[in-house]
């Protein structure tokens, strides 16, 4: 597992499918959300209301 900083975000690269498995099945949750949206794209995203851009929860569900 490798972390690296994209800009101001860090991005997590996986290289092994059992560490991929359970951060994402048996942790799913800790990696379901998404990060906040830059001032500009929170309004195109009518403030992360949308599907593609929602927090993890009941509008993304």
């Amino acid at each position: 597992m490798v972390t690296l900083r994209l800009g101001p975000r860090p991005a997590v690269f996986v290289s092994s499918r059992s560490l991929a498995h359970q951060a994402l099945v048996q942790n799913g949750a800790a990696f379901a959300d998404r990060p906040p949206a830059l001032p500009t794209n929170k309004i195109l995203s009518s403030d992360q209301h949308n599907i593609s851009s929602a927090f993890y929860g009941p509008t993304w569900r």
